[in-house]
């Protein structure tokens, strides 16, 4: 993942800090809503913030981390808009809480949600089994050409990025490339290496390990 902002940058327009004197410092826990399962892309990243916090001691009060990826991250959300103006509960999403009540029946509105910050800016990669002979995307549109319907895309969420690129490779190449939502792009990897799908749109952050040991 690439770093849009400093940290300091972050913090302060998470908290309202806009001088120091009128600095917000949190006297009990605060916590990460994280709109996805463990393990990926976004959880990743608001662990690495909680690491940071905590290693600096940017701050006195704990940073507690928590998993809501239900319903495509709709849990997440509602959860943070129902605790709106609550400054201890911060929503670690994707553009999903934008795209979520255009395309689904969830209880909250877009404007429920309080943007604060874009903190990062994923690389989507398309990744295939380490014991794949593909090289290139065109070796594999072509094989996917010759079986229809045979070869699946894992990715985290259903019609979410993952899911949209999936269609756009069908549409650009015609293609039939099927798509299997699983719990987070942690999970779709582990389903990669274990070659129960034929491929991810994984960002690098969520593939590293497996790919460093030749498995994706």
């Amino acid at each position: 993942m690439k770093k849009s902002v400093s940290l300091a940058c972050i913090m302060a327009a998470a908290f309202g800090v806009a001088a120091p004197a009128s600095a917000f410092e949190p006297d009990r826990p605060v916590e990460f809503i994280v709109t996805a399962g463990p393990g990926g892309g976004t959880d990743i990243f608001a662990r690495t913030i909680q690491a940071i916090i905590g290693k600096y001691e940017l701050m006195k009060a704990p940073v507690v981390v928590t998993n809501k990826g239900s319903a495509g991250g709709a849990e997440g959300f509602v959860y943070a808009a129902t605790n709106k103006g609550d400054a201890y509960k911060l929503a670690f999403g994707t553009n999903n809480a934008y795209l979520l009540p255009v395309r689904a029946k969830v209880p909250y509105k877009a404007e429920d949600l309080t943007p604060v910050a874009a903190l990062a800016s994923d690389e989507f990669v398309l990744w295939v089994n380490g014991k794949e002979e593909f090289n290139t995307a065109a070796e594999f549109v072509s094989k996917a050409k010759e079986t229809p319907d045979a070869m699946k895309v894992g990715g985290s969420q259903s019609k979410d990025v993952d899911h949209i690129l999936t269609v756009m490779i069908n549409e650009a190449t015609g293609s039939k490339l099927g798509y299997i939502p699983f719990k987070s792009g942690g999970e779709a990897v582990v389903q990669l290496a274990g070659r129960h799908v034929a491929a991810n749109v994984n960002n690098p952050s969520e593939n590293l390990g497996q790919w460093q040991a030749g498995m994706v």
